[in-house]
């Protein structure tokens, strides 16, 4: 099937340089075994770099930080706003196809669909997006495509054995029919039949955020040689743990690929952990080609969640008559979901003559939402929407959050003091505070024909249209003190004041957490010196005020409530524990809270780490030849032999001892001579050792 696109006028002198630049780095000698083309997981905050579109679509796609499509976070989304309908085409790489007579394509999608027909698919174009040639197409065409698919082809086009040539995904159809449209791992790579072994890491499938403790390492791998894998090994490292090897016992047949997981779990404390995996072996041979056989993947680990307070940025105006219904459905939806929300009104300039009450900030935050007219609404910087329902709030409102903000604003004259403790519970590189001073209802800007009164209207940003710098590491707060003076301002009434807070992804524009301050009220402040002795809990009273009282959390479970002690005894049966205090003040008001992951000392002896377990067992001699001697401080339950094919030879449990041993003998005489893998079950865990036999 033979599509073709008209060229359009601004694919200019431009375009072609970056296509010639694209080309000059993807490059690669296909024929001489397997290589990527593409290779995306989405792992990043922007979309991938080089990728761009010929037409319309760059407004519907962008990085969302959800797994739906079935591999980790994050993924690439597809919006059906704004509407589309001349299709779209999202060019992916530029390749040198010379030698090449098939592509391997593989990727994962979600489809939330409405109604009529739409068609996915790929192609391939050697005259710069003139011509597009279909390499693969899917029409879902009813209610039922809803759901998870996943793709694994092996595709031709008449564009294999050109030189320069566009690949791409399409979408023909009407973007209003659909919701979301979610992709990951995205895989194409040239064929080539005498490939031999070679197997593909292409993915690390552990989720960017995760919660602290013992976590699953999977990953995925594909089949891009000529020949049946019938078994691999694997490792992964995480600095600080050491190093676990693993045999797969799994067939995989040319051009599939498996989802995998290691045996050995990992546990990971608060931080940032840099995950890598490497493929060792083939069907015990070296791979073909080992530039595709290692992969590292930067996992964040997070406390703990923290309900979300979804944050509302509407940008409208006095004089709109368009934004009257809108302002009526967001008072609705607002006094429905009264205490749950953060929200700011920017007053908008038009139309003519606008709205008094606007401010040059209204102006820059509307650039940085690509507002071009009013009504528009955002929220928790999401796309921009005219018609605000209460699936937007609430399908925010169900998303995780991890952050927590708390604070408190007073006013001395014109003046407003703000204080305000912001703590993530995860590492936050590179993120903005903002602040904004709003008045929760106005008259004084009402014009005839307008509504009687506003709610919410900005008066100052104090923070900087910009936002203030920020980086927060997981589990420690951070202040933010600032005062501005609202004389000058369009405030009808000093003690209509409210203060809005939110921590947000300048880049993604994805808004974490949001709050209203505490109003006219002294700082919430939190406890000091938090510690944790066996299981004692103990803290010092908060910097310049008093409590009348802390509730304390033990693994994220309520353990005592407003008590007046410094200190509280818990009981738990596990080694480490999650501990967090707050101090709780008049009036409902609690403090930011204070955490730490801390032992109970509960462990007399203490779990090894894999780094220990690994070099505290060991086999000699290698290869061998007819009595394997292994060496090790450990008890040893079981030890059982497989081949390279998975298939188990021998299994003995008459080693096993209550006791640890320096060293025993296995028996290898009666196998054939090859390679074969020992899995060394201990009770501390399982070490697996490759060994020769000859």
């Amino acid at each position: 099937m033979i599509k073709s696109l008209n060229r359009l006028n601004h694919f200019t002198m431009r375009k072609n340089l970056l296509l010639t630049l694209m080309l000059l780095l993807n490059i690669s000698i296909y024929a001489q075994n397997n290589s990527f083309i593409v290779n995306e997981t989405f792992d990043g905050t922007s979309m991938p770099e080089g990728w761009y579109f010929i037409g319309e679509g760059v407004d519907n796609f962008s990085i969302s930080t959800t797994n739906n499509a079935g591999g980790s976070a994050n993924e690439l989304l597809f919006k059906s706003s704004p509407i589309v309908t001349a299709g779209i085409h999202l060019v992916m790489a530029t390749a040198d196809l010379t030698d090449v007579e098939e592509l391997g394509l593989s990727f994962k999608h979600y489809l939330n669909y409405d109604q009529l027909s739409h068609t996915l698919g790929i192609a391939t174009s050697s005259d710069n997006g003139t011509t597009w040639n279909t390499a693969w197409s899917q029409t879902f065409s009813n209610a039922s495509a809803t759901g998870l698919h996943e793709v694994n082809e092996t595709v031709s086009t008449p564009d294999m054995g050109k030189s320069n040539v566009l690949i791409c995904l399409y979408y023909e159809g009407n973007t209003y029919n659909f919701n979301k449209w979610y992709f990951d791992n995205i895989i194409i790579y040239a064929k080539n039949s005498d490939a031999g072994n070679d197997i593909q890491l292409s993915s690390i499938d552990v989720d960017n955020v995760i919660a602290i403790g013992n976590t699953d390492i999977s990953f995925t791998v594909n089949n891009i040689g000529s020949t049946e894998i019938s078994a691999f090994e694997a490792s992964y490292e995480i600095e600080g743990l050491g190093t676990v090897t693993e045999t797969f016992n799994e067939k995989i047949v040319p051009a599939e690929n498996k989802t995998l997981t290691f045996k050995s779990e990992a546990y990971l404390t608060p931080g940032t952990h840099t995950i890598k995996i490497n493929i060792l072996n083939v069907s015990g041979e070296e791979d073909s080609n080992l530039d595709n056989n290692s992969m590292s993947k930067d996992v964040r680990t997070y406390i703990r969640e923290v309900e979300r307070t979804p944050m509302i940025e509407h940008f409208s105006s006095a004089t709109c008559i368009n934004c009257i219904p809108v302002d009526t459905t967001l008072s609705g939806l607002t006094h429905d979901n009264e205490g749950r929300y953060t929200y700011v009104k920017y007053p908008w300039d038009y139309p003519m003559p606008g709205d008094k009450y606007y401010l040059e900030e209204c102006s820059i935050r509307g650039q940085y939402y690509r507002v071009t007219g009013v009504p528009a609404i955002s929220f928790d910087g999401g796309a921009i929407t005219r018609q605000p329902k209460q699936s937007h709030f609430d399908d925010r409102y169900a998303t995780t959050s991890y952050v927590d903000i708390v604070g408190a604003f007073n006013i001395e004259g014109n003046v407003v003091n703000i204080t305000a403790d912001i703590i993530s519970y995860l590492d936050m590189p590179d993120v903005k505070v903002f602040v904004t001073v709003n008045e929760k209802t106005t008259v004084n800007n009402v014009v005839e024909g307008s509504l009687p009164e506003f709610h919410h209207v900005l008066m100052s940003i104090p923070s900087s249209t910009d936002g203030i710098d920020a980086s927060f590491e997981a589990g420690k707060y951070q202040r933010y003190e600032l005062s501005v003076d609202m004389t000058g301002t369009n405030v009808e009434e000093m003690n209509d004041l409210e203060v809005a807070v939110w921590v947000q992804t300048y880049e993604s524009k994805e808004v974490h957490n949001s709050h209203f301050l505490n109003e006219y009220t002294s700082h919430p402040y939190p406890i000091q010196n938090l510690k944790v002795e066996e299981k004692t809990i103990s803290w010092e009273k908060p910097e310049k005020s008093e409590p009348i009282g802390y509730n304390v959390y033990v693994d994220n479970k309520l353990v005592a409530e407003k008590i007046t002690e410094n200190s509280y005894t818990f009981t738990s049966s596990k080694d480490n524990v999650l501990v967090e205090v707050y101090a709780v003040y008049e009036n409902g008001i609690t403090s930011v809270g204070v955490c730490l992951v801390a032992g109970t000392g509960n462990t007399e002896d203490p779990e090894i780490s894999i780094e220990e377990l690994s070099s505290a067992t060991n086999i000699y001699p290698n290869p061998v030849k007819d009595e394997l001697t292994i060496a090790t401080e450990l008890r040893v339950e079981e030890i059982a032999i497989y081949d390279i094919y998975g298939r188990l030879c021998c299994r003995d449990a008459s080693n096993a001892s209550t006791s640890t041993m320096d060293t025993f003998n296995v028996s290898v005489q009666d196998l054939e001579n090859g390679i074969y893998f020992i899995n060394i079950k201990t009770d501390k865990g399982n070490v697996v050792r490759r060994f020769i036999k000859n």
